[in-house]
């Protein structure tokens, strides 16, 4: 990703509205029903992404939107991902390369929100509740941007 996101411009689309709410900070894009970030609040030493759904839009166009997001925030040590494979999904006979799919995805989208290489972050993954959490922690060296 990182690779695709230099050859392209990295400007923020213009028709995503971004939401401010009492627990948490949204963005959203009229025209595509399917597309959905959501930060709850409030924003601490990890930030929780609660719902990372693309729709139409492309890895590099999520990242940015993310990374406006997070200009409402101080720059986490951690971001976690709270659903990166719903449950609905996982029973499927695909649900593994779903699986690899959507965590690359993220790492992608994460990537382009905190302007660092997808290799640079600390990726673990872990099931709770039935439901497979994703914790990307920036490395120290970044941690002062």
């Amino acid at each position: 990703m990182a690779e695709r996101a230099s050859r392209e411009t990295q400007s923020f689309p213009d028709d995503v509205m971004i939401v401010d709410e009492d627990y948490s900070l949204q963005a959203c894009l009229p025209a595509d029903p399917w597309f959905w970030i959501r930060l709850d609040k409030p924003c601490g030493p990890e930030l929780r992404v609660t719902d990372l759904v693309t729709g139409q839009m492309s890895l590099l166009e999520t990242g940015l939107a993310l990374r406006k997001l997070m200009e409402k925030a101080e720059r986490p040590a951690t971001i976690l991902v709270t659903d990166v494979h719903p449950a609905w999904i996982a029973g499927s006979p695909a649900s593994l390369m779903e699986l690899e799919r959507r965590l690359a995805d993220a790492r992608d989208i994460l990537s382009v929100a905190l302007g660092l290489p997808a290799e640079d972050l600390k990726m673990e993954l872990r099931r709770k509740r039935g439901r497979f959490q994703l914790r990307a922690t920036v490395p120290d060296q970044h941690k002062l941007h």
